[in-house]
């Protein structure tokens, strides 16, 4: 193996490299905000707590009653709701939500919990037109 050879291999492994190591340097997020909405107007926003921080609830209330958000895990979620308020409860079995553009929608009580962020573009997936 020539010079040359040893020069190309040796580029060839720092672009590998450098190809690899953005995701894991890049800013996590930076600060999010929970939008609640209710009957199509926002109700309330709540800053979302870092993985670390202890579970936090929080009422909020519905044409039919009530319905419990738990901020857990860096993240938020909506508790199984009794089945006079959410007859299916698909909002509840949606999970925790963490990442700016991700939302929980429990459509029966016109409820909408969304994740943006605050001053920077949303961590997408993807984009469709």
């Amino acid at each position: 193996m020539s010079k040359t050879d040893r020069i190309i291999l040796f580029l060839l492994a720092l672009l590998g490299i450098a190809l690899f190591l953005p995701p894991f340097f890049r800013a996590q997020g930076g600060p999010r905000v929970v939008q609640v909405e209710v009957d199509g107007r926002i109700w309330k926003e709540f800053s979302l707590p870092p993985p670390g921080a202890p579970p936090r609830r929080v009422k909020v209330p519905l044409a039919r009653g009530e319905a419990v958000l738990s901020f857990e895990r860096g993240g938020v979620r909506i508790l199984p709701l009794p089945r006079k308020i959410c007859p299916r409860g698909i909002c509840s079995h949606s999970g925790l939500i963490r990442r700016a553009g991700e939302s929980l929608v429990c459509v029966p009580n016109r409820l909408v919990v969304r994740i943006i962020a605050s001053g920077r573009a949303a961590d997408f997936d993807a984009v469709a037109r």
